[in-house]
């Protein structure tokens, strides 16, 4: 009699049993057939386990959670850990399917298509995706081990995913507006670990970070911040602007969050406001449309932006947008320097 273990952790009990009765007592061949039974038992729970942890984690972490004790790194107790979230979503994706509620395959072809060059990149970036969230993806770094440079490798991720999808062609999903998708990024500890019940482990990530990156990423759709890819301030930090552009795009109140968070967008190398000069340029703008409190502050940020600049930049127009609705008098008694929007 063997016993082995499930992926599960559950006991496999592997006996030999007959009426049989072995020759002089000898009971070599049993236990050479139970041996074999039970290594072949374990070549295949071993493959299997590492199948179904490949589906979530880089080949990295998934060879350190194949070693002697790095089982109870995920499936053990949460633990509260330093983890880097990136928070991905479809734009219009809700509404493209609404649209064609008889053409659904066609959709989920082209949304499979998306989501698996985004979990390609998670892992060639040493990332765990931690959820499918129907049209989005919930990726983290810094779980379930420590993972040094974890906000850099996010960024470098959301960088190459963006890149990817101007190359994947789009029919169902493509978005006239713009980027087809919004990407954000939050840093801060969280608690990581099994989440559900008992009975049932799926690996998971709490904590105020978490829901500070899914704030966010509603942050970057047109009408809004209209950027592609946001980060906090506790990830823009860690970067090096010289090698990842950023500027900041604003003092926002997320919605169910009593702290103001300083956003930044991450910037495609091409973009004018890549450039130091025009990066700090675009602070002052900011600076000057956060301190507008009269008539006259905003008509002297009008005069400013009239002077040249990257007119056709996204972050200008939306400039450009904030003011003329602080034209409005009631819109500019309101102001305080904090941009919010309704839910």
């Amino acid at each position: 009699c063997l016993i082995e273990r499930s992926s599960a952790g559950e006991p496999i009990v592997i006996y030999v049993v007959g009426e049989q009765t072995l020759p002089n007592h000898n009971s070599d061949i049993a236990a050479g057939y139970l041996s074999l039974v039970s290594t072949l038992t374990r070549q295949h729970l071993v493959a299997q386990r590492q199948a179904h942890l490949t589906q979530y984690f880089s080949p990295k972490v998934v060879d350190l959670l194949m070693r002697p004790g790095g089982r109870s790194s995920a499936e053990g107790d949460p633990r509260i850990m330093e983890a880097t979230s990136l928070i991905f979503d479809l734009r219009g994706f809700c509404l493209s399917t609404e649209a064609a509620a008889t053409d659904l395959l066609r959709w989920q072809k082209e949304l499979r298509s998306m989501m698996d060059t985004v979990s390609r990149e998670v892992f060639a970036h040493e990332g765990t995706v931690i959820d499918y969230q129907g049209d989005g993806c919930f990726a983290a770094w810094g779980v379930p081990f420590e993972q040094p440079g974890q906000a850099q490798l996010a960024v470098d991720c959301a960088l190459r995913i963006l890149e990817q999808l101007k190359t994947i062609p789009l029919q169902s999903l493509s978005s006239p507006s713009g980027p087809v998708c919004g990407i954000a990024i939050a840093k801060g500890q969280v608690l990581a670990g099994s989440m559900t019940s008992s009975r049932h482990f799926k690996y998971g990530l709490l904590g105020t970070s978490v829901n500070c990156a899914s704030r966010v990423e509603t942050l970057t759709k047109p009408g809004r911040l209209d950027a592609p890819l946001l980060v906090t301030e506790e990830v823009a930090r860690l970067l090096d602007v010289t090698r990842t552009p950023f500027v900041r795009a604003g003092r926002v109140a997320l919605a169910g969050m009593e702290t103001l968070v300083d956003v930044y967008e991450v910037l495609d190398p091409a973009r004018a406001l890549s450039s130091a000069g025009p990066a700090a340029r675009w602070e002052a703008l900011l600076c000057m449309l956060e301190g507008v409190r009269q008539v006259a502050d905003l008509k002297e940020l009008q005069a400013a932006i009239g002077a040249p600049a990257p007119a056709d930049d996204p972050r200008v127009r939306w400039l450009q947008a904030q003011c003329r609705q602080l034209e409005d008098p009631a819109q500019l008694s309101r102001w305080d320097g904090v941009v919010r929007y309704e839910k």
